[in-house]
């Protein structure tokens, strides 16, 4: 997708998600949403972890939208956050409809 770079120390906007099929919207409803952020690579050992507990909302569910870290200070290390977004259905299957990367530069004021 291309995210902007995030300045670390700083509130993140959020990212506002719609998950299409074939132009068709993935129903929502009672699912489990999980997405790991790791530093440096899809194995990077440090790792940032949200769930619809925790920093993951679905807000129009018929319509597959939800959004994540939404207003969140992101104070994590400098460097390419790679992450996924996994999403557990009722019936058990598991999906990964998106993968992205967040680049989080050196703050300078706070270095």
């Amino acid at each position: 997708m291309g995210l902007l770079p995030h300045i670390k120390g700083d509130t993140f906007n959020g990212l506002f998600i719609t998950i299409n099929l074939n132009g068709v919207p993935i129903d929502l409803t009672d699912v489990n949403i999980r997405s790991h952020f790791r530093l440096g690579s899809k194995s990077g050992c440090k790792v940032k972890k949200f769930d619809l507990d925790n920093g993951i909302v679905v807000t129009d569910a018929v319509n597959g939208q939800f959004e994540m870290l939404v207003d969140t200070l992101i104070d994590w290390d400098a460097g390419s956050w790679v992450f996924d977004v996994e999403i557990e259905f009722p019936d058990g299957t598991i999906k990964t409809y998106y993968e992205d990367t967040l680049n989080v530069i050196q703050d300078i004021t706070h270095a």
